[in-house]
Protein backbone atom coordinates (compact mmCIF):
# COMPACT_ATOMS: atom_id res chain seq x y z
CA UNK A 1 0.00 0.00 0.00
CA UNK A 2 1.18 3.25 -0.96
CA UNK A 3 1.33 6.17 1.49
CA UNK A 4 0.63 9.51 0.33
CA UNK A 5 1.62 12.84 1.88
CA UNK A 6 0.12 16.17 2.50
CA UNK A 7 2.06 18.90 2.69
CA UNK A 8 0.94 22.56 3.68
CA UNK A 9 3.35 25.19 2.26
CA UNK A 10 3.14 28.93 2.22
CA UNK A 11 2.01 29.90 -1.37
CA UNK A 12 4.21 31.53 -3.93
CA UNK A 13 3.24 33.56 -6.77
CA UNK A 14 3.25 30.84 -9.28
CA UNK A 15 0.58 29.37 -7.45
CA UNK A 16 -2.37 31.61 -8.90
CA UNK A 17 -3.09 29.56 -11.65
CA UNK A 18 -4.20 26.66 -9.17
CA UNK A 19 -5.98 28.74 -6.68
CA UNK A 20 -8.19 29.89 -9.44
CA UNK A 21 -8.63 26.36 -10.72
CA UNK A 22 -9.56 25.20 -7.31
CA UNK A 23 -11.88 28.45 -6.53
CA UNK A 24 -13.75 27.81 -9.78
CA UNK A 25 -14.30 24.35 -9.40
CA UNK A 26 -15.65 24.94 -5.66
CA UNK A 27 -17.68 27.91 -6.67
CA UNK A 28 -18.64 27.51 -10.33
CA UNK A 29 -21.25 30.52 -10.30
CA UNK A 30 -18.13 33.02 -8.89
CA UNK A 31 -16.07 32.71 -11.84
CA UNK A 32 -12.59 34.67 -10.42
CA UNK A 33 -9.35 35.16 -12.26
CA UNK A 34 -6.24 35.19 -11.23
CA UNK A 35 -6.27 39.11 -11.78
CA UNK A 36 -8.44 39.31 -9.05
CA UNK A 37 -6.78 36.86 -6.86
CA UNK A 38 -3.04 39.12 -7.53
CA UNK A 39 -5.11 42.73 -6.84
CA UNK A 40 -7.07 41.12 -3.27
CA UNK A 41 -3.28 40.49 -2.72
CA UNK A 42 -1.66 43.28 -3.32
CA UNK A 43 -4.26 45.92 -2.15
CA UNK A 44 -4.03 44.93 1.63
CA UNK A 45 -3.19 47.98 3.92
CA UNK A 46 0.51 46.98 5.03
CA UNK A 47 -0.14 47.50 8.36
CA UNK A 48 -2.22 44.00 7.95
CA UNK A 49 -1.27 40.53 7.95
CA UNK A 50 -2.31 37.90 4.87
CA UNK A 51 -0.84 34.53 4.19
CA UNK A 52 -2.11 32.23 2.02
CA UNK A 53 -1.10 28.30 1.95
CA UNK A 54 -1.16 25.77 -0.48
CA UNK A 55 -1.91 21.93 0.61
CA UNK A 56 -0.63 19.27 -1.76
CA UNK A 57 -0.11 15.60 -2.37
CA UNK A 58 2.78 14.19 -4.93
CA UNK A 59 2.90 17.81 -5.46
CA UNK A 60 -0.32 18.16 -7.11
CA UNK A 61 -2.06 21.56 -5.30
CA UNK A 62 -5.14 19.75 -4.00
CA UNK A 63 -6.22 22.87 -1.70
CA UNK A 64 -5.45 26.41 -0.35
CA UNK A 65 -6.45 29.11 2.47
CA UNK A 66 -5.58 31.83 4.20
CA UNK A 67 -6.19 34.39 6.88
CA UNK A 68 -5.95 38.29 6.63
CA UNK A 69 -6.95 41.20 8.48
CA UNK A 70 -8.94 43.46 8.15
CA UNK A 71 -8.34 47.21 8.62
Amino acid sequence: MSSKELKIRKFKGSDYPEIVRLSNTVFPEIKRTEEFFRNYDDNKAEKCEHQRYIAEIDDVVIGYGHYTQLE
